[in-house]
């Protein structure tokens, strides 16, 4: 499936053996809310342009990981596989991931607060080095970030 302009509100994605997904750069597929994610394709699929925004609840989840490029979260989202942010993972007012399971980030990755009030750090960032660990993170300048900053992060306000 290619998408090549903003898509609104489909339930869900779901990626089976040879399925994949195309997303232009600038483009956003947007999910309903409750929103899926699922990779039962057999192995990782990886998106390497655009983006996925869960509009509200979501779950990202399958027998195998999702590489995503960008990602934005404006509700509770649960993983119950690891998926890699290969881009920008966006927390929105009311996003958050209640579950343990927090993403792997890879080496050119952001981590975007943008709630718009307080928010402490949680699940997003679930490492203090290592894949679990974002190679930036960026906080809007009218929220209150609570957590410990530890070098060699890259902090963009």
């Amino acid at each position: 499936m290619t998408v090549s302009t903003a898509v609104d509100n489909p339930s869900g994605v779901t990626f089976e053996t040879g399925g994949s997904l195309s997303i232009a750069n600038g483009s956003t597929l947007t999910l309903a809310s409750p929103g899926t994610m699922t990779n039962s394709s057999g192995s990782l699929v990886n998106m390497t342009s655009g983006s996925i925004a869960f509009s509200g609840l979501g779950i990202v989840n399958g027998g195998n990981a999702i590489g995503f490029n960008n990602l934005e979260l404006n509700g509770s989202t649960t993983l119950t596989t690891t998926p890699t942010i290969n881009g920008t993972l966006e927390i929105k007012a009311g996003g958050f991931l209640p579950s343990s399971t927090g993403p792997n980030y890879g080496a050119s990755s952001t981590l975007k607060y943008n709630t718009g009030g307080s928010y402490n750090r949680s699940n997003e960032w679930n490492a203090s080095s290592g894949a679990g660990y974002p190679a930036s993170v960026q906080i809007s300048r009218s929220e209150e970030h609570t957590s410990e900053l530890q070098s060699p992060c890259n902090l963009v306000c």
